[in-house]
């Protein structure tokens, strides 16, 4: 649902910086940074079918799947930003919508949970740096914890549940 939602929020209007990972760094004054990625998505056929997104014309990502890549170009910000707020996703059986802010230990759990190839940083000598790292972002940044419901999925209201609640002043919970 990452890349729906990503869709989703582009269709309001708003612009995006990277679709699946995303690259994080510090600026000169100490604050994170996010880098922009590639100016695309990975929609499979019947989110982009909720979207109203035609599949005809965009490139498969494997020939065996119905997912396809799509151009955002035209709303894609080449400018690294100042990172304010993750949202992480989850799923449940309930009908019922869940947003959590999260404190720093669970901030700081879900940055390690969420991070890609985490697997390959003692070989490469970075799980000390990881694990600062993962301290530092979740000392900075709000993160919230967005449970939906598994079906059906109500691609709507989560955008809206989001929207909300990142345009309220959004303060770290230490």
């Amino acid at each position: 649902g990452k890349s729906t939602l990503v869709s989703a929020f582009l269709q309001r209007g708003y612009k995006m910086l990277s679709d699946d990972m995303l690259a994080i760094t510090f600026d000169e004054n100490n604050r994170l940074c996010v880098l922009p990625g590639f100016p695309q998505v990975k929609l499979w056929a019947d989110s982009a079918e909720a979207l109203g997104r035609s599949t005809d014309g965009l490139r498969r990502v494997l020939q065996q799947y119905d997912k396809f890549a799509a151009s955002t170009y035209d709303n894609f910000d080449p400018q690294p930003t100042t990172l304010h707020a993750i949202y992480m996703l989850s799923h449940h059986n309930s009908s019922e919508f869940m947003l959590e802010s999260l404190g720093q230990t669970k901030r700081f759990n879900g940055l390690l949970d969420n991070t890609w190839q985490k697997l390959t940083l003692a070989g490469l000598g970075l799980r000390e740096w990881h694990f600062m790292t993962a301290a530092r972002i979740a000392s900075q940044v709000y993160i919230a914890r967005l449970t939906r419901p598994q079906e059906p999925f109500r691609l709507t209201e989560m955008a809206d549940l989001i929207e909300a609640d990142f345009q309220k002043d959004l303060q770290p919970l230490i």
